[in-house]
């Protein structure tokens, strides 16, 4: 079987930090230790404009004396790639929506987002215990479901 390609163009167009709140608990020197990162992420796409949204929310939690988790900070980013050349990296399916031939693509910006989303915090953390407890390196492929599906349309 050969391989299909396309050409796919993508400019970052725009990097947001949307919320970022803490609560007492993250002053620098504390003694709680940081348990959880918790993120959870949309992707939207609206072919119309060729503009594709990664929206990343993260919750940080920690284990205080008796073992309760205690949620100290959360903040929301959101990512937005230009895209050109979508109609050849599309596949329209039955039920009106699309995927995209490759899995990959969709990684690619989600480690983008991630990874400046990771340096966000970074900015914003110093001086806090988040200062020295990063968001984690992950593998974006993992993070991606495959043929991930999306309507037609706006996001």
């Amino acid at each position: 079987m050969e391989k299909e390609t396309f050409n796919l163009q993508f400019h970052y167009s725009k990097f947001e930090i949307r919320n970022y709140e803490t609560s007492e608990h993250i002053t620098k020197g504390r003694k709680e230790v940081l348990t959880n990162f918790n993120v959870k992420s949309e992707m939207a796409f609206d072919l119309e404009k060729e503009l594709f949204n990664v929206v990343l929310s993260v919750d940080c939690s920690y284990e205080d004396e008796s073992g309760k988790s205690k949620e100290f900070c959360n903040f929301e980013t959101f990512s937005e790639f230009q895209l050109k050349g979508t109609q050849d990296a599309i596949e329209k399916q039955d039920d009106g929506s699309f995927v995209f031939r490759s899995s990959t693509i969709l990684a690619a910006f989600y480690g983008i987002s991630f990874s400046t989303t990771r340096g966000a915090l970074a900015t914003k953390a110093v001086g806090t215990v988040l200062e020295e407890q990063l968001l984690p390196i992950i593998d974006p492929k993992e993070m991606v479901q495959q043929n991930l599906k999306f309507k037609l349309g706006k996001p």
